[in-house]
């Protein structure tokens, strides 16, 4: 949990200096970025899209889309264990 620190008014100001049309609904966003500033968190994990308004930010997004080599290997994956039960399954069957 991250808690105010006596620079969170001055990484405030900046911040909404930096964004000053922030309203509505990503105020509470930007309360989370300003105290993630703070204290030098640098990335968050989330669906968020608003948290991508704060370019001191890096959002991973959570579901993020495979890669295309997972994909590509896919096929050989599967001829390499077709008629067997890998492993991992079969120890829980017996």
């Amino acid at each position: 949990m991250l808690v105010a620190t006596p620079r969170h008014s001055a990484v405030l100001t900046q911040t909404l200096s930096e964004l000053p049309d922030l309203r509505g609904n990503v105020m509470h966003d930007l309360h989370a970025a300003v105290l993630m500033r703070e204290h030098g968190v640098s990335r968050i994990c989330t669906l968020d899209r608003d948290f991508r308004r704060f370019e001191f930010l890096t959002v991973v997004d959570p579901l993020g889309k495979p890669r295309i080599r997972s994909w590509v290997r896919l096929p050989a994956i599967v001829a390499r264990f077709a008629g067997r039960t890998p492993a991992f399954l079969d120890a829980g069957l017996r």
